[in-house]
């Protein structure tokens, strides 16, 4: 097992196991874009994320990314705006991480 060691500019050291992979970038989501990332579970899987770093991409793909998809839910502005959006995301990554215990 291996450990990747990174100091960050405030001084603190990060340190990163390699069994624990990170969410997928943008990039690498786009250049997967033709293979077959995830299945679309229904009509709302097929839509596309019509703004910033995911967009045109499903939101079915998105969702391999949980750190932006919490973000995006924690804004106000997104379920104002896209509330289809937000409820396929919301639904998506609960079903990913199960219900709380407590």
């Amino acid at each position: 097992m291996s450990w990747d060691v990174k100091q960050l500019p405030s001084g603190c050291f990060l340190y990163e196991h390699s069994r624990f992979s990170r969410a997928p970038s943008p990039s690498t989501l786009r250049r997967q874009r033709g293979k077959k990332l995830a299945e679309p579970q229904n009509e709302a899987a097929s839509i596309t994320m019509p703004f910033g770093q995911y967009k045109g991409l499903s939101l079915a793909d998105i969702l391999r990314d949980s750190n932006y998809v919490g973000w995006l839910l924690a804004q106000d502005w997104f379920a104002e705006k896209f509330p289809q959006h937000r409820e396929y995301l919301a639904v998506g990554i609960n079903a990913d991480t199960g219900p709380s215990a407590a």
